[in-house]
């Protein structure tokens, strides 16, 4: 008998009942981005549309340090037409807003494909590898002890809600948060760099479960800055991720 998979959330009804697995790195009290980017993704990718579409587009707002309490989502479909869709879902806790996302999505149609291929080498067993309880890493160019441009190739190993299949928008999300960490702003010893955001573009959903990260950072010395990603997978590049991030000392 195989073992579950573990999950950020349970369900309960309507509501989120976080497990304990994405509990935050920064404060050990508040839900990481990852979970909450990853539940976005996991609602919006269940919104039928009125013809086959891809999300080209999906923003998550994280509105305040998210408290580890059951999250009530609220979805609605602000666009509904045949060329294009937008969906939101807040998710509150406790009476108050703490996360917004929203997917665009365009109606898929016959067109020249422009794709780029990798911008970094495949990983080899070499390579450090790093494991979590919900995700591994590869790091073919990633040192988190300094500042500067990173790239890591990654793959979860949890879902984010338990008995209910890992949604690829849910990992499109989910691995969008990765580039403030492959590419800190400040030496992570001293410093958190917690999201503000996340947003990722793209041009068609992965192919493998192993995606590349390939992120670099910039700031201006105000308490935040912008960490963004290149996204690929065996197939070559196909999405780019944006993240704003607030600085902090620990």
């Amino acid at each position: 008998m195989s073992t579950p998979r573990p999950a950020f959330y349970s369900r309960e009804g309507d509501n989120f009942i976080p497990t304990g697995l994405g509990v935050s790195p920064w404060n050990g009290r508040s839900q990481l981005g990852p979970a909450l980017a990853g539940l976005a993704g996991h609602i919006l990718e269940q919104v039928p549309t009125k013809q086959p579409m891809i999300t080209s587009r999906l923003t998550v707002d994280i509105l305040g340090t998210v408290p580890m309490a059951p999250l009530a989502p609220v979805l609605r479909v602000i666009r509904d037409g045949q060329r294009m869709q937008m969906a939101e879902v807040e998710f509150y806790a406790a009476g108050r807003l703490w996360v917004r996302a929203t997917a665009m999505r365009a109606r898929i149609a016959e067109t020249a494909e422009r794709a780029t291929p990798l911008t970094r080498r495949h990983p080899i067993d070499s390579d450090p590898l790093e494991q979590y309880p919900w995700f591994e890493s590869r790091h073919v160019d990633c040192d988190r002890k300094r500042v500067g441009p990173g790239a890591i190739w990654a793959r979860f190993k949890a879902d984010v809600v338990a008995n209910e299949p890992l949604a690829p928008l849910s990992v499109m999300a989910m691995i969008a948060d990765f580039g403030s960490g492959t590419a800190p702003l400040m030496h992570l010893q001293e410093w958190t760099l917690a999201n503000l955001d996340i947003t990722v573009y793209l041009t068609r959903m992965p192919v493998s479960e192993w995606l590349l990260v390939d992120a670099e950072s910039e700031g201006a010395g105000h308490g935040s800055g912008v960490s963004s990603a290149r996204i690929g997978d065996a197939r070559g590049m196909f999405a780019r991720s944006l993240q704003s991030v607030f600085i902090d000392r620990r």
